[in-house]
């Protein structure tokens, strides 16, 4: 098949990446060389040749270039640059041949070498069919410098750019700043406003081929595919974590833009920008200097009643997420044209961003430390009876909820309760199912349940009494006391907005993703692999990039930086993390953290690092986890201690570890990386710190 209608160029599976590309510079409005394209599996038979020659007299000229366009080719992680043939100055006789030479170069073994590294499949590719422009000067912009994002690299020579892309010779090179209207090129300044256009309306750096005859052609856009794997230039920082879950990228895109300002400044009436931040495969790290610039910010705000009326706008901000998840829960999207479906995608994901806002503007630092500042070192004491006394959440409950279940033997209520917390943001799908909440019923004897039960009661009980003693004591200063109820109901408002938030995502995916997969036919998995925006822009015919996706499976990394944020995707993220934040191994007391739980254990280590493997704990193990989460509970009933990378007095493990009685340190930053399975440790929630027993294992 031949595609001439412009209009039906929008399909990269039909298309490929450099066909798409062209396609998206005329919508641009740029001037390209008339062409036409011959569909990937294509039969190059005589009825085919008499459709070529017509398709060709369209053109108007002596002369084609023949050109590859893959399906991977020219995408955002891979060019497949000088993989597959093209020929230049093809005459109309030999017009069928070349078409042929450049389809079969599909099968060399440098196209198979180069898929495979890439985990791509090798695959029939489309033709494109050009006018040949004898280019007086032609060369390639680079929208972005790999020393700077202002800055502009043209690379030209004389005559056909062919010269300049295979390397034979040396070109001219000008590198200038993008607020620059003088260019020491032919069509300069046109050529400079055109790529920052293009730019602008592609949202990343690109590589874009052109030719200048009697004007300005432009011949192929495609995105730098090795920038996004250069860091730049940070200082060595100390960095925290904070948080891990089996975040999926679609989620980290919304994380990003709920930290932009305007959107932030639109909710709240104020912003907290990420100074420095890191969100890589699930995890979030931020900077030592980052937390002090956040906390010099709500030093700022905290004046009159600002905090009463920041709680007020989080409280009306989590009712609105809570009845959105409601409304999609109870109204699925099943019979929606693809227009609904898509504007209700849109608005739901739009939801979400602002459900995400409270969980990226972090006041918990700043109440900390101005608690530290007043008590000192009975700060610790102090935290562990400031377990949410306010109203209870779903992480908060979840324990007791399943207890009382056993007790009354009704799975199906539980899971209509909890469906939602089964891996609600990961990259895993598996429902909660009644017979895996039997198999966890069967775990406990009905006397034991109802024990647990009991104990957990007593437990909150002694909790609330120990912290309304603690407010109505006589020499309690009322800055304290005030302090204390502030940071109290953001423990519980902090849960509160990240269980709605995560509630919402669930029934988004459940509901509105599996009908976006269903009608599109790409699969649920690849659309938790695509950021917001992409999934939108399917509406439109865009489909998903599969080498893109295999990419981002192998690795996943979002760096705030300067008031910016950049992507980065595949197996070189593990080297830019660990870049990003080196470890280097001791064989002293390797860890030291904040107590969220007191007490001193000693134990052998079990790292669970994600949620499959909490059944490999064992009665009595110390758990090692990024983080503590509703999913790792069943761990938690055998676990002796508790030790964390990410801290904070509201993240997960300190509830938890505190509801079970158990000893916690968070924040210890390297767990999961200095400790091993099996190596036997002494925990010390008095002191703070973990102590090598042995490296056994």
């Amino acid at each position: 098949m031949i595609l001439y209608d412009k209009r039906a160029m929008n399909d990269v599976s039909v298309v490929g990446g450099k066909g798409l590309g062209l396609a998206k510079l005329i919508n641009y409005g740029c001037e390209v060389p008339d062409f036409f394209i011959v569909t990937a599996g294509t039969v190059l038979d005589d009825k085919f040749a008499v459709e070529l020659m017509e398709f060709a007299a369209k053109l108007q000229c002596d002369s084609f270039c023949v050109r590859s366009s893959s399906v991977f080719e020219d995408s955002v992680d891979n060019s497949f640059a000088g993989q597959y043939l093209t020929i230049s100055n093809v005459g109309i006789k030999d017009l069928l041949d070349a078409i042929g030479k450049v389809a079969g170069s599909a099968n060399t073994s440098t196209v198979e070498l180069y898929s495979r590294h890439f985990h791509m499949h090798p695959c029939e590719i489309a033709i494109i069919v050009q006018k040949q422009i004898a280019g007086k000067y032609s060369g390639v912009v680079f929208t972005r410098s790999f020393s700077s994002d202002e800055e502009i690299v043209i690379e030209s020579v004389v005559g056909s750019g062919e010269l300049l892309v295979s390397g034979r010779v040396i070109p001219s090179k000008v590198v200038v700043r993008k607020d620059s209207s003088y260019m020491d090129v032919p069509y300069g300044s046109e050529l400079v406003c055109s790529a920052i256009r293009l730019e602008k309306a592609e949202r990343c750096p690109l590589d874009i081929e052109w030719t200048y005859s009697d004007k300005l052609y432009f011949l192929q856009m495609r995105p730098i595919t090795v920038y996004g794997d250069t860091l730049p230039e940070i200082p060595k920082r100390n960095w925290n974590f904070y948080v891990y879950r089996d975040f999926c990228p679609l989620v980290h895109s919304v994380q990003a833009c709920a930290s932009e300002k305007e959107i932030q400044e639109r909710l709240f009436g104020f912003s907290v920008p990420i100074a420095e931040g890191i969100l890589a495969n699930g995890r979030e790290f931020y900077s030592e200097e980052n937390d002090i610039a956040v906390t010099q910010i709500w030093k700022k705000l905290d004046k009159d009643d600002f905090f009463k009326r920041y709680i007020g706008k989080i409280k009306a901000q989590v009712w609105r997420t809570k009845r959105y998840a409601d409304c999609i829960r109870e109204n699925g999207r099943v019979g929606l044209t693809s227009t609904q479906l898509f504007s209700a995608y849109r608005k739901a994901i739009e939801k979400y961003i602002e459900s995400y806002v409270p969980l990226m503007m972090r006041p918990d630092d700043y109440l900390l430390e101005t608690m530290r500042s007043i008590v000192g070192d009975e700060t610790e004491e102090i935290l562990d009876v400031l377990t949410p006394v306010w109203k209870k959440t779903f992480y908060s409950d979840e324990k007791a909820d399943f207890l009382r279940a056993k007790i009354r033997n009704d799975a199906d209520a539980y899971i209509e309760k909890y469906e939602w917390t089964c891996a609600p943001l990961g990259k895993t799908v598996n429902h909660m199912t009644k017979e895996s909440v039997e198999r966890r019923f069967s775990r406990l004897t009905m006397e034991q349940a109802e024990e647990s039960l009991c104990c957990i009661e007593e437990k909150r009980n002694e909790r609330r009494k120990r912290f309304f003693s603690l407010l109505k004591a006589e020499n309690l200063p009322n800055e304290l006391r005030r302090l204390f109820l502030l940071i109290a109901e953001f423990i519980y408002l902090r849960t509160y907005t990240a269980e709605n938030s995560d509630r919402l995502f669930f029934y988004i995916r459940e509901n509105i993703l599996s009908a976006i997969a269903e009608q599109t036919g790409v699969s649920l998995t690849e659309l938790l692999y695509m950021t917001y925006d992409e999934i939108a822009e399917m509406e439109n015919g865009h489909k998903p990039n599969r080498g893109t996706i295999a990419k981002r499976k192998c690795g996943e990394l979002i760096l705030f930086f300067n008031g910016n944020h950049r992507a980065y995707y595949g197996n070189s993220v593990g080297s830019l993390l660990a870049e990003l934040m080196p470890y280097e191994e001791t064989e002293e007391t390797v860890l030291s953290g904040d107590i969220a739980c007191s007490g001193q254990v000693c134990g052998r280590v079990c790292i669970v690092r994600d949620f499959c493997e909490v059944e490999k704990a064992k009665e009595g193990d110390i758990i090692v986890t990024s983080m503590t989460t509703p999913e790792l509970v069943t761990a938690l009933e055998k676990a002796s201690g508790i030790i964390t990378d990410e801290g904070g007095i509201t993240c997960h493990a300190a509830i938890l570890s505190r509801e079970f009685g158990v000893p916690c340190l968070v924040g210890t930053k390297f767990a999961t990386r200095a400790l091993r399975d099996g190596m036997k440790v002494r925990l010390d929630c008095i002191h703070g710190k973990v102590e090598k027993l042995s490296n056994d294992i």
